[in-house]
């Protein structure tokens, strides 16, 4: 998937025709499939579309919708971001209506959930709730029942003050999960344009 808009960019990030699409590569396919609007919502911006696949082999994508569309401002979003999902049971041809998640305002995805042998899914977003680690947190969610519903697991720091933010996860053959993020000095934030002083 990726985000974008005619408006994604030029002047505000989170215009709001700003769309989560969906591109599908066939097997023997030597091209593409053409663009398909996954998150769409002419209110609100949608942004940061991240799969995730149940044990029934169902596809999940968990998207953000920016509350606050066409009101952004230095600081990103300001927290507001909601975050839905759509489901696909025939491996991403068909997607079923989008849900609203049990997820508080606390930040957004950018990479995939992870799937343990026991059918949890583990997903780690970007989290808003610290007010001096604006997105420089990490918050674990966990799903029991196949993307259904979200418990929130520990929220983590770097353990000297560094702010971390896009965590990636990777469940490992050992059964072991590695987490890689994007990192932040201290005494820099995060802004429109990336990183600036605080």
């Amino acid at each position: 998937t990726w985000t974008g808009g005619l408006l994604h960019w030029n002047g505000d990030p989170m215009g709001r025709d700003c769309t989560i699409w969906l591109s599908r590569l066939e097997a023997g396919a030597e091209q593409w499939t053409n663009p398909q609007g996954l998150g769409t919502d002419m209110r609100y911006a949608c942004h940061n579309g991240s799969f995730a696949q149940n044990r029934h082999g169902e596809i999940i994508v968990i998207f953000a919708k920016f509350l606050d569309t066409d009101v952004n401002s230095a600081n990103w979003c300001g927290g507001r971001d909601k975050l839905w999902t759509r489901k696909s049971q025939d491996g991403g041809l068909t997607w079923l209506p989008e849900q609203e998640t049990n997820i508080p305002l606390i930040g957004h995805p950018s990479n995939d959930a992870v799937l343990l042998d026991d059918g949890t899914i583990v997903l780690a977003i970007t989290s808003t709730e610290d007010p001096d680690h604006y997105f420089g947190t990490i918050r674990i969610l966990y799903s029991y029942d196949d993307g259904e519903s979200w418990e929130l697991g520990p929220l983590l720091k770097a353990a000297d003050d560094t702010k971390i933010r896009e965590p990636a996860l990777a469940l490992r053959p050992d059964g072991d999960i590695q987490m890689f993020t994007r990192a932040c000095p201290v005494d820099l934030g995060w802004g429109r344009a990336g990183y600036e002083g605080e």
